[in-house]
């Protein structure tokens, strides 16, 4: 049996106080500045746990899953959700015959809006999910800001992990580069001015070209533009209550923007030097993202991770999207031995 709730160590908590700070991000470079005032702004409410959405992804031509096989549970980075991962975990499972499930994390995809966005509130999340479901196991998977939550649950649940795979990420503060809090002010500024919304008979209805066009004055990038307007609210029914009115895309941008989240989710917790992790991690670099620098930062595995390997992935940060093929042959390599592989 699993065991009961276990609280986070004190030194991975935090007080809602510190969510009243406001931290404005650096307008220095954009075309035009948001209209709202941060005090304007409403707050979430304040949540320790809440129940987070999940998907099963199950192969479409191949047998179903083996059941008494460890579960395999993809955690999404920022501005990620759950349904980013349904080809890959198509793949996974078809090829290993392990379930694969993926989250929405707090304040993503379909999961409520509350605060506070840390990664301690995050890992527990996670954690209650896994009681939830009383899996005795799982294989995490995470990525950007999925891979330090998963490094998290790691550390301190190791007991209920089996393996970890982080996906292009180390576990140190590390600060998000400006290039992020110019995505969050683009779509704050599309949200808070409705830029390319439209009220149809039958709802919302979006011009993408009007807001690629938006995104573009900030985001140079075409392939994550596309990514980031994933993330547009389409429809009333993909609303949920705890939801604003106004609000124009999944994750609560102008919450983020008030309270600084880009800024925290380059942080780490600090956790003691004797907490390691002695189970099979893979690690992987994408070879055109600064975020894992080798030799650099092998040291910081080194402090929590006794058994880790790293493997480059021909791609930019999200590897899953952008080299899925090369992601799923190395993570099956990694999950099973290659005799035991269907595919």
């Amino acid at each position: 049996m699993i065991a009961k709730r276990l609280c986070l160590p004190r030194f991975l908590r935090t007080s809602s106080k510190l969510y009243t700070a406001i931290n404005t991000v650096n307008t220095d470079f954009p075309p035009r500045q948001l209209l709202v005032k941060v005090e304007e702004i409403p707050d979430l409410p304040f949540v320790e746990h809440i129940t987070l959405p999940f998907k099963h992804f199950k192969p479409t031509a191949a047998p179903p899953p083996d059941y008494t096989k460890t579960p395999v549970l993809f955690l999404h980075g920022l501005f990620g959700w759950k349904n980013n991962y349904r080809s890959v975990g198509q793949s996974i499972s078809s090829k290993t015959s392990h379930p694969v499930y993926a989250l929405d994390l707090r304040n993503h995809g379909d999961a409520p809006h509350v605060l506070p966005h840390t990664y301690s509130a995050m890992a527990e999340d996670v954690y209650d999910f896994l009681l939830d479901r009383q899996w005795q196991k799982v294989i995490l998977i995470g990525h950007s800001m999925g891979a330090k939550v998963a490094m998290i649950v790691s550390l301190l649940y190791p007991e209920l992990v089996e393996k970890l795979v982080v996906i292009d990420n180390t576990p140190h503060h590390q600060p998000l580069g400006e290039q992020y809090q110019r995505d969050l002010l683009a779509m704050c500024i599309i949200e808070s001015e409705k830029i390319g919304f439209k009220q149809g008979t039958r709802g919302r209805i979006l011009d993408k070209k009007v807001i690629n066009e938006m995104l573009k004055l900030y985001e140079p990038d075409h392939t994550v533009r596309e990514f980031l307007m994933s993330n547009l609210i389409t429809s009333v029914d993909q609303k949920r209550r705890t939801y604003h009115d106004k609000e124009g895309f999944r994750p609560p941008v102008m919450n983020f923007y008030k309270h600084g989240i880009i800024e925290n989710l380059g942080g780490w917790p600090h956790i003691l030097p004797e907490i390691k992790f002695s189970k099979p991690v893979l690690v992987l670099k994408a070879t055109k993202s600064d975020f894992v620098k080798i030799p650099d930062y092998l040291f910081e595995f080194e402090k929590y991770f006794d058994d880790f390997v790293v493997e480059e992935i021909d791609s930019g940060h999200w590897i899953t999207s952008e080299n899925p093929q090369a992601f799923v042959d190395v993570t099956v390599k990694f999950l099973v031995p290659e005799q035991e592989s269907t595919n």
